[in-house]
């Protein structure tokens, strides 16, 4: 069974993340780049017809998913950031979790340009992730839009695939807080149509939210927090010593990553918070 699919907007790279110059790959090296994280992490990278992983119900309306295959000359260092991504996780977590990752030179959902998304499949307990290339289509890098983009996707995965401890999450908000379309088919989506903004602002970095579209939904929320927890490690750090909210969310999420895989504690990213004094045990 398909759970439900949540995707990313082209914007949310321009106004959350930013874009950077990014040099151009060749063809050998991209191809040899796929082959090493398909061995490494037991996965397949689909590249070449990305649109064959999707699920047959995404291609008739309202849907209508498609998408363009990437430029394979221009897309060594985006797979090397999807290797950069992939190895914040212990193999087991990648090999037992995620079938595949679809890249694409663009990926297009109820008629709209979108960066990303994911899907689950119950039976499988596993789900396959499609990411956009940007480079191709502005010539700028989105390094870390890309690294973004798959933790923030993946989250979802394991979000649905383990027991995460929506309880404790909720306890962090605010009294009587609820998300703002947690009741729809498909928050984000919801949240980024309504113009919900993506940026931080101090107001609710105070209660905990890193944005306004983390409002939207309790999966965006950890959503967002899992996206920045994993490639701007720093940031989230510095956020934290601000904002006890901030902090306690962010030591929930490794805390739940800890327990399905304690593996991750022997990590270089989760020594650091844990130097850094988060509390994960």
């Amino acid at each position: 069974m398909l759970k439900r699919v949540r995707a990313r907007f082209l914007l949310f790279c321009f106004f959350f993340l930013g874009c950077i110059p990014q040099s151009k790959g060749d063809t050998s090296s991209f191809e040899g780049c796929v082959s090493g994280l398909e061995k490494d992490y037991a996965i397949k990278i689909v590249y070449e017809k990305p649109d064959s992983v999707f699920y047959s119900s995404w291609r008739e309306p309202p849907m209508d998913a498609h998408s363009e295959s990437i430029d394979i000359g221009s897309g060594a260092v985006f797979c090397e950031t999807l290797k950069e991504a992939l190895g914040n996780y212990p193999k087991k977590v990648i090999s037992e979790s995620l079938s595949a990752i679809a890249i694409s030179k663009r990926l297009y959902l109820y008629g709209q340009l979108y960066g990303a998304t994911y899907a689950f499949y119950d039976e499988r307990g596993k789900g396959d992730l499609f990411i956009a290339n940007f480079s191709d289509q502005t010539s700028t890098d989105n390094r870390l839009f890309v690294l973004d983009s798959f933790h923030h996707e993946f989250s979802s995965i394991l979000l649905k695939k383990f027991n995460f401890p929506v309880s404790e999450w909720r306890k962090i908000n605010p009294k009587n807080f609820q998300y703002v379309y947690e009741t729809k088919e498909n928050p984000g989506t919801e949240a980024l149509k309504e113009g919900f903004k993506t940026e931080e602002e101090t107001a609710l970095l105070k209660i905990g939210f890193l944005s306004q579209y983390s409002t939207s939904d309790l999966e965006e929320d950890f959503n967002t927090f899992a996206g920045m927890v994993f490639s701007q490690p720093e940031h989230i750090i510095e956020l934290a010593s601000t904002y006890p909210a901030i902090k306690s969310k962010t030591e929930a999420l490794l805390r739940f990553y800890g327990s399905f895989a304690p593996e991750f504690m022997k990590t270089p990213l989760f020594k650091f918070y844990i130097a850094q004094g988060f509390k994960l045990d």
